[in-house]
């Protein structure tokens, strides 16, 4: 899947419907970081490029995501911005070869 665009117009609008902070860290430009707009639940799980589903972190953050981010800013706005993600991420899985109750690739 490739990634879609996001107009620089609307990266200026997110970041400034979030204070012009990274959501999961706090920091603003002045602290020496640089800003990004990315997706809280990524295009390869059917993630739109809604506003809803579009939010600030910082590149540090962003380019460093961990279980802690899937942990802490993830889940905090996932069931909010995508209740259905659970539904998607099986049919994701699915369509993928995988068992979607385990992940892993059926049984041959």
């Amino acid at each position: 899947m490739s990634k879609t665009k996001i107009p620089p117009k609307r990266r200026a609008e997110i970041i400034n419907r979030d204070d012009r902070k990274c959501l999961w860290c706090g920091r603003s430009v002045v602290d020496g970081i640089k800003l990004e707009v990315d997706h809280v639940v990524s295009e390869a799980f059917q993630g739109s490029s809604t506003g809803d589903n579009l939010g600030t972190l910082c590149n540090e953050c962003n380019g460093g995501k961990s279980s802690d981010y899937f942990g802490n800013y993830l889940l905090t706005t996932l069931l909010i911005k995508a209740p259905n993600i659970f539904d998607n991420i099986k049919n994701h899985n699915t369509e993928s070869g995988l068992n979607p109750d385990t992940e892993k690739p059926h049984d041959g």
